[in-house]
């Protein structure tokens, strides 16, 4: 069985969640990316007007390479 990981490397560690499927992890991903959001681009209408996915996508952009975003596939096993 296949698993994912949400991974949200960050100036305060590395917050990690598993998932049953890749969609699930993306949208962990697309719910921390809201979060802070504002932090980041408070008022870039180009950001404002990504999609969430595309927001995840280009995190590591919108944070100028100081926060990244990744889904990561594992094989799970016994």
């Amino acid at each position: 069985m296949k698993v994912y990981l949400a991974i949200w490397d960050h100036s305060n560690g590395i917050d990690q969640t598993v998932h049953k499927t890749e969609e699930g992890a993306y949208k962990q991903l697309e719910t921390w990316a809201k979060m802070y959001l504002d932090d980041w681009a408070p008022h870039d209408e180009k950001v404002k007007d990504k999609t969430d996915r595309e927001v995840v996508l280009d995190w590591a952009d919108i944070t100028g390479s100081n926060e990244f975003m990744d889904v990561e596939p594992f094989l799970l096993k016994d």
